[in-house]
């Protein structure tokens, strides 16, 4: 009900003028409930304290220019972005949806709704959306260093596409790497074996490991070890 009642007031106070960024801002930033905005494309525009502080960002500002994403694991960004585009193809709000959330330093299950931001000239500027917190579970350092290994290991993920160079840097040398290398030397950062990898890519494990042997001789190391360092000392960049 608090979410349907900031609907009305959204509706009936916003005259147009206002930057809706500023607007928003103001409107939000104290009340007791996640209150994030973003564009058309589900990127970020901005977002109240209390949803900054799940996100453990220390500056609301922080989510600017950033989509789910960067804060979730990948189910659970799909989840929240497929509701943003449900909202804004069909020009309508959602109400009440249970959603979970798996954040850095917090788990929550809450009951989200997100509503159309539409211009006095009715053109749909992208979505607001609310979280009300049923539940939230802190975990524990183990799990939060989990988490975070498994959000850097979606986002780097997201990023191979196939369609991007792919470098490290090694002994002061950018080493390009093919799309195979840089998933192959990610997962090996996150975790993974040499067995788990040729399930993902569905192939032998010797084809993994003649990949993790072109990875040594090009970044100029001798151990898995070694090759996992490099990764975190001079992460993959795409470009």
């Amino acid at each position: 009900m608090v979410a349907e009642e900031l609907v009305k007031t959204l509706y009936s106070v916003h005259d147009g003028q206002t930057h809706i960024g500023e607007y928003l801002s103001g409107l939000f930033q104290g009340l007791p409930i996640g209150v994030a905005w973003k564009d058309v494309n589900s990127i970020g525009q901005g977002c109240n304290k209390f949803f900054a502080d799940l996100l453990d960002l220390s500056d609301p500002q922080e989510i600017i220019g950033k989509t789910d994403y960067s804060f979730l694991p990948e189910e659970d960004a799909q989840n929240f972005i497929k509701d943003d585009q449900d909202v804004i193809l069909n020009e309508r709000p959602r109400f009440n949806d249970i959603r979970e959330a798996h954040f850095v330093r917090t788990y929550v299950v809450q009951s989200t709704t997100k509503i159309p931001v539409i211009s006095n000239i009715g053109e749909i500027l992208g979505v607001v959306g609310f979280g009300y917190i049923l539940s939230m579970t802190k975990v524990s350092t183990s799990q939060r260093i989990q988490n975070l290994l498994n959000l850097c290991y979606s986002n780097y993920l997201c990023n191979l596409d196939g369609t991007t160079n792919y470098y490290v840097v090694s002994n002061d040398k950018n080493i390009k790497l093919t799309l195979k290398q840089a998933e192959c030397l990610t997962h090996l950062a996150m975790g993974k074996t040499v067995k788990q990898i040729a399930k993902t890519f569905e192939c032998s494990q010797s084809t993994v490991l003649t990949h993790v042997k072109v990875l040594k001789r090009k970044l100029g190391v001798f151990s898995t070890s070694a090759l996992i360092d490099c990764f975190w000392k001079n992460p993959i960049h795409w470009f």
